[in-house]
């Protein structure tokens, strides 16, 4: 189990992921919700945090890692009466970083990315799709426990 606070291009985050790990390698995947206002108008901030993680080297408690993470966002945008209508936000990045094992069972860590987010924007006003993409950064600290 992990819990994780980052931010990236749609703001500050929190997830809580399982992960499933191999020797070296780990696969997460979980819920996330936004903690920053970045987005307006919206509700339901709710989103997915996955990805894969590869050690590639260790000396005793600290590990180095590389990281490949997939997280999207959806919004609600406030003024849909008639349909439900979703804003959603991809983001894709690589990272590496540290990775410290306080005792058996629980560790803690950080990377940073860097990657591109894809978004698509319903304009309330102009009542239409609009797609954007760009360059985005991932800033994240994490806590696992081991069961």
């Amino acid at each position: 189990m992990e819990t994780a606070l980052f931010l990236s291009y749609t703001g500050f985050n929190q997830s809580l992921v399982i992960l499933i790990k191999s020797e070296k390698n780990s696969f997460y995947l979980g819920p996330k919700i936004s903690l920053s206002n970045y987005y307006m108008p919206l509700s339901s901030i709710w989103g997915i945090n996955m990805g894969i993680r590869h050690d590639f080297a260790q000396a005793g408690t600290l590990k180095a890692f590389f990281n490949i993470d997939y997280q999207n966002s959806l919004f609600r945008p406030n003024g849909f009466s008639e349909k439900i209508k979703y804003n959603i936000i991809h983001e894709f990045n690589a990272s590496y970083g540290l990775h410290y094992n306080l005792f058996k069972g629980l560790s803690i860590g950080n990377s940073i990315g860097f990657g591109r987010y894809l978004e698509f924007y319903h304009d309330i006003i102009e009542n239409r799709k609009n797609i954007y993409q760009g360059y985005s950064g991932l800033l994240k600290i994490h806590m696992n426990y081991d069961f």
